[in-house]
């Protein structure tokens, strides 16, 4: 896209087909969808004007992988924010049968605002496939919101260049700031060690892959996420490794990306330690980063399993004191979920889902009949109760051992 000009959706349906739940379109007369790189930098970075003519706000969506019975896979979008018309409502966006060579098993689906991919782009969530290839290396496809085009064959990674499909981690964040999510992917390296590359957005396609560093991380044992830990404008590496010894559980680690947002990563900064004897658990923690007490700045949110199954959140806010340092807080307790709560049964998300530019908590729940996607709206010092946002029911062919989400962090505008 040409920066400047505003992408809209005027009078016509954003999605119409339904996977699962029902479908309605999204509203001409509401925020309208813009795309990412439109976006003013302080408003993404939730400090918005508000003297500003043109409003932007927050209009993430959740994007879904479903396995179809064939091994085929379904994708889907759900719209996370409640000002949207559609918001909770499950909406096809794409049905790639066996036949096309799609795979469930076989594909890593990740949600994002990556580029207008073709020209009838409509600013809703993207989706980059990260397809296993006949030789273990890997195909990227790109499937463009609201687009009823093709996935696109955006990068062929063959094996003999060194790429593994099996030894590769994508991830969906914007590290050079420009608004449009760039894919980070994280590969296993010699032992002990990792490569990071990155596929940036040019607002058309992913670029080739720029090696941007090595780090001493085994790749087996480590979660990564994408987010501007420094508050810099440019998104960075997080990484979470299990300990290496009995007595620390796991620790959290940043790369840094540099000043200039282009080609290289800085040397690992350490940000926290988190020991056995403190309950602490790698096996039963997930994490997560976002801006959950509204100070614009990223806080690192760690899901636990409480001694009986169910859900403990931790916060630990931000205490950077200037661009390119990183420092996070104590862990402070923000809910218990018991009661029906699983761990074990449930992932977590994090997004805006009521336009206020504080991150929310998303949860995707097991239940008997399906999936029930669950909000937990920040007050900006803890977590309201959840409230149910969709319903994506097993008749409807919603199994939760063979569904995938991921966010993506889409716009929409008000304004002349």
């Amino acid at each position: 896209m040409t920066a400047g000009w505003r992408r809209v959706v005027t009078g016509m349906a954003v999605v119409a087909a339904v996977v699962g739940g029902s479908s309605t379109a999204s509203a001409a007369d509401g925020p309208q969808r813009v795309s990412g790189d439109e976006v003013p930098r302080a408003t993404a970075a939730g400090t918005p004007d508000p003297g500003a003519a043109i409003a932007y706000v927050p209009m993430p969506d959740l994007g879904l992988a479903q396995r179809r019975s064939d091994g085929g896979l379904n994708l889907a979008r759900i719209p996370l924010s409640d000002v949207e018309a559609d918001f909770g409502q499950a909406s096809s966006v794409r049905t790639l049968p066996a036949t096309t060579h799609f795979s469930y098993d076989r594909s890593r689906v990740v949600a994002g605002d990556y580029a207008d991919f073709t020209p009838d782009d409509d600013g809703t969530a993207d989706h980059v496939l990260w397809h296993l290839a006949a030789d273990g290396g890997v195909l990227v496809y790109g499937v463009a919101g609201g687009s009823t085009a093709p996935p696109q064959l955006l990068r062929t990674l063959p094996k003999s260049a060194g790429w593994s499909w099996a030894d590769s981690r994508p991830i969906a964040g914007d590290v050079n700031g420009d608004g449009w999510d760039d894919l980070v992917i994280v590969h296993r390296g010699a032992p002990g060690t990792v490569v990071v590359w990155a596929m940036i957005s040019d607002g058309t396609t992913l670029t080739a892959p720029v090696r941007w560093g090595t780090a001493a991380y085994d790749f087996g044992v480590t979660r990564n996420y994408v987010a501007d830990a420094d508050g810099d404008g440019f998104e960075d590496l997080i990484t979470t490794a299990r300990g290496t010894t009995s007595a620390v559980a796991f620790t959290t680690s940043v790369l840094l990306t540099n000043p200039t947002g282009t080609a290289a990563v800085r040397s690992p900064v350490a940000a926290g330690t988190y020991k056995t004897s403190a309950g602490w658990s790698w096996a039963y923690s997930r994490q997560l980063a976002g801006d959950v007490d509204g100070d614009g700045l990223v806080d690192l949110v760690t899901v636990h399993r409480s001694g009986t199954g169910g859900v403990i959140v931790w916060v630990q806010a931000s205490c950077s004191p200037a661009a390119g340092k990183v420092c996070w807080k104590t862990p402070v307790r923000w809910q218990t979920l018991a009661g029906g709560w699983s761990f074990l049964d449930s992932r977590q998300y994090l997004a805006d889902t009521n336009g206020d530019y504080v991150d929310d908590l998303v949860s995707v729940h097991r239940t008997p009949n399906g999936i029930i996607v669950w909000r937990h709206v920040s007050t900006g010092a803890g977590l309201r109760a959840p409230s149910r946002l969709a319903t994506l029911p097993i008749t409807a062919g919603w199994n939760f051992s063979s569904t995938r989400e991921s966010v993506a962090d889409t716009w929409g505008s008000v304004g002349p």
